[in-house]
């Protein structure tokens, strides 16, 4: 099996003929984003084309609207076709991934000295709920990285606006 093979087009998305499937399947963080990307953009060609046949865009865009309708044709014509559901499986893949990785900084972070309250500045949440997260969606019985430490009690640097919380 392996990575299924692509080039990217000029806006960064998937060219038509490539397999969604495949790479939904066996691909890499690339692959996910390009068809992520792929979907945005294919959807927002698809707007601009009904809003053009609609005549929301005719008057005052100094364009003609057929030779407008005939570029963006040809533009998502280029393009693989992502329908949502391809779009939203490459969400949660993407989704899951970075999430397996924040535990890993969590644990670095905790290994370095950093409190729960900057970890949770970090991620826009409190110190309490970043310690809630680690505790509730990270695996704790293994090592994959050979842990040095426990991290949900590792030692901290203090807190220089408050030296005794954590």
């Amino acid at each position: 099996m392996g990575c299924p093979r692509f080039d990217l087009t000029a806006e960064r998305t998937l060219p038509a003929g490539v397999d969604v499937a495949a790479i939904l399947t066996e691909g890499d963080d690339h692959g996910l984003y390009a068809v992520w990307n792929t979907f945005h953009h294919t959807h927002f060609l698809r707007e601009t084309l009904t809003r053009l046949d609609r005549g929301e865009l005719a008057g005052g865009y100094g364009f003609d609207p057929a030779t407008a309708r005939d570029a963006l044709r040809e533009n998502l014509a280029r393009h693989a076709q992502v329908t949502e559901i391809q779009a939203l499986e490459a969400d949660r893949r993407l989704t899951e991934g970075v999430t397996g990785q924040r535990g890993f900084v969590v644990d670095y972070a905790r290994q370095a000295g950093h409190p729960w309250k900057a970890l949770g500045a970090a991620l826009g949440i409190t110190g309490q709920d970043a310690l809630n997260w680690f505790t509730r969606n990270i695996d704790h019985t293994t090592a994959p990285l050979g842990r040095r430490t426990d991290p949900i009690h590792a030692p901290t640097v203090p807190d220089s606006a408050n030296p005794t919380q954590d």
